[in-house]
Formats: C-alpha cells, sequence, structure tokens
C-alpha cells in the first residue's frame, strides 16, 4: 500500500513540477519543506492534476524533437552529445511528420514542443515542419531553439510569424556570434523570441563509459535528475537527450523499457496511448543512460560553456 501511494505522489511530482529550476529548489529543500512546495504546485496546478486521476486525457507538458546533428558549433560538453558524432546526418522528414503525427494523434494535447538538433537552423526541411505543425491544432506552443549563430531564411521568418511559434536563442557570449543580427531579424518581423541568459557555466555531465552504479543508486540519480525533457530522434521517445543521443551512436544501450518507437506498425492509436501515458506519468526506477551520466551526482562538475573543439 505504501508503495502505491508513493507511486501516485511521485506521478503528480513529476506533472506539476514544470520549471526546471524547481528541481533546484528541491534538492535544497529538507524533506520536512518539501510538502508546503508540492502542496502550492498542486494547488496551482490542480485541474492538470486532476485529470491524471479522474480523466482518460493525456495532456503532454514538453517534448523535443531533434531535426539534425549537424551543428554550426562544436562545443566541449556539449548536452546533446554532439561531439560523439563521428558522422553528421538531417533526419528523415517523412519519418518526422510521421512520428508527430501519431504523437499528436493519440494524445489530447501537446502543450510546448520544442525543435533542436545540432543547430535546427540547418535542418534543411524546417520549412515543412513547421508547416506540418502550424496546422496541428493539439500542439500548442512550438519553440525554435538556436545557438545565434546562424540567421532565419526568408520562408522560415514567413512562417514564424503565426503565434504558436517562438524562437529561443542561446545566449553563449561571443560565441554566438550572429545573435544581435538575430535579434533585429525578428524584431524587424514581430516574431516572438526569448533571449536566454548570458551563459558562461554548464553543467558536465562527463563521457558516455558506464559507471557501473547499483540499482539504488542509479533510482536516487533518477529521482533527483532535473533534465527530464522527452527527447524523440528518429521516431524513438527518450525521457532525456543524453538517452535519445546516447543510444542513437550506440554508445549507451538500447533498452526496451526506457523508450517508445511512435513508428511502431504493430501499435495502433489505443496502445501508443496507453503505452504514452505509462511514459509520462508511471514511475520510472531509473533509466539505462543514467549509468553513462553523472547529472544528479556528487560527480557532475561544471566546465565553461561553448568552448570550441576542432571541427570534425
Amino acid at each position: 500500500m505504501k508503495n502505491q501511494i508513493m507511486q501516485q505522489i511521485r506521478k503528480i511530482q513529476k506533472y506539476i513540477l514544470e520549471d526546471p529550476t524547481d528541481y533546484y529548489i528541491l534538492k535544497k529543500m529538507t524533506k520536512f519543506k518539501r510538502m508546503p512546495f508540492y502542496l502550492k504546485k498542486v494547488i496551482k496546478n490542480y485541474r492538470t492534476v486532476l485529470n491524471i486521476f479522474f480523466t482518460k486525457r493525456l495532456d503532454i507538458l514538453y517534448v523535443e524533437m531533434v531535426l539534425t546533428t549537424f551543428c554550426s558549433l562544436n562545443c566541449r560538453g556539449c548536452a546533446a552529445l554532439m561531439e560523439y558524432y563521428s558522422k553528421r546526418e538531417h533526419t528523415d522528414l517523412e519519418k518526422n511528420i510521421k512520428s508527430l503525427s501519431n504523437l499528436i494523434d493519440a494524445s489530447d494535447t501537446i502543450e510546448h514542443l520544442r525543435l533542436l538538433g545540432g543547430e535546427p537552423l540547418c535542418y534543411p526541411k524546417l520549412y515543412d515542419v513547421l508547416v506540418y505543425l502550424n496546422g496541428q491544432d493539439k500542439v500548442k506552443k512550438v519553440t525554435i531553439v538556436t545557438n545565434g549563430t546562424l540567421l532565419l531564411k526568408d520562408n522560415i521568418i514567413k512562417i514564424l510569424k503565426n503565434d504558436k511559434f517562438y524562437v529561443y536563442i542561446s545566449n553563449y557570449g561571443n560565441v554566438s556570434f550572429k545573435m544581435d543580427e538575430l535579434i533585429t531579424q525578428l524584431n524587424k518581423n514581430n516574431i516572438k523570441y526569448t533571449l536566454g541568459d548570458v551563459d558562461n557555466i554548464w553543467r558536465d555531465y562527463g563521457n558516455l563509459e558506464c559507471r557501473n552504479r547499483n540499482p539504488k543508486q542509479l533510482n536516487n540519480q533518477y529521482t533527483n535528475c532535473h533534465v527530464m525533457c522527452n527527447s524523440i530522434i528518429n521516431g524513438q521517445l527518450h525521457h532525456c537527450a543524453r538517452s535519445s543521443h546516447g543510444t542513437n551512436i550506440k554508445k549507451v544501450p538500447l533498452k526496451e523499457k526506457d523508450y517508445i518507437n511512435l513508428l511502431d506498425k504493430n501499435l495502433n492509436k489505443k496502445q501508443l496511448r496507453k503505452k504514452l501515458i505509462k511514459f509520462f506519468y508511471h514511475y520510472v526506477p531509473y533509466i539505462e543512460a543514467c549509468n553513462y551520466c553523472n547529472c544528479a551526482t556528487d560527480e557532475l562538475k561544471h566546465i565553461p560553456s561553448g568552448v570550441q573543439n576542432k571541427k570534425i
């Protein structure tokens, strides 16, 4: 009975902690002080919390899609593991659209979808993806995350004027050498955007060697991890980018329990929906990628942001 109650509490915790900074707040709190924090979040988000228990809705708060592993930068310690790719590639447009279509059909809403790379402005079929998403009423907000080194093409500017689209500029200071020009371009065309704070320090998640941690250590790591970004690459939905990219380059073992194949032809809409509810709402002890990552452990260190490796 106690385990069932704890599982329900974790479902609520995972769902209501919408802001990644909440995880940092929690780590600084004692267990006694966490309860008022959770209660406040429950009250603030009571409708969505009630939906988990009393309706059959599947509202996905946040998911990312990787469009390309090409990038205009080659940053040391990239959280998306770009420096580990020996061969860069653009993902297949047809597979991306089919993955999104299956995800959208099986859910009630997708509140926020972020398009990533690499650098998504390098993706030659970006316009086609945006046109498709613009016609999907279930998808409420779409953000392109760019590093401030490229400008927008005319067709991309035109589609981004639609209300659901946003641009997020990762601010790496001098490394983002076209940031000012990009901002001028966005302002001139009334495109909504956010400029990130100057990012001088990154978390270093470490190399891709197996840490050989025991299940208790992995469970504690996963429970305290703030990087729950729900990453899609090549039709596979993973709990985080370390898992999606790590398995994509075959540095992290691909475990069936850790991902959903959105392109699985053996899954009908009802079956996929059931898997998605389990993926987003059910208690997860840990994933395989935790054993290849230092996040939420004492081994986590910090490095200067935007330091460039030699181009591959």
